[in-house]
């Protein structure tokens, strides 16, 4: 199989970077939704509540 290049893994560091940094925390579940959700995906408590 092809080995991913040095370039390919920093980029997929960095996309996965990206993606944590915007996410937050449900207070209730502590699942991590997308920024732009305003519900939890899992228990639909309210962001920021």
């Amino acid at each position: 199989p092809i080995q991913p290049t040095t370039g390919n893994r920093n980029y997929n560091n960095q996309r996965d970077l990206e993606s944590k940094l915007f996410q937050w925390q449900c207070p209730r579940c502590t699942f991590l939704n997308d920024d732009s959700s305003d519900t939890c995906e899992m228990c639909s408590c309210e962001k920021g509540s």
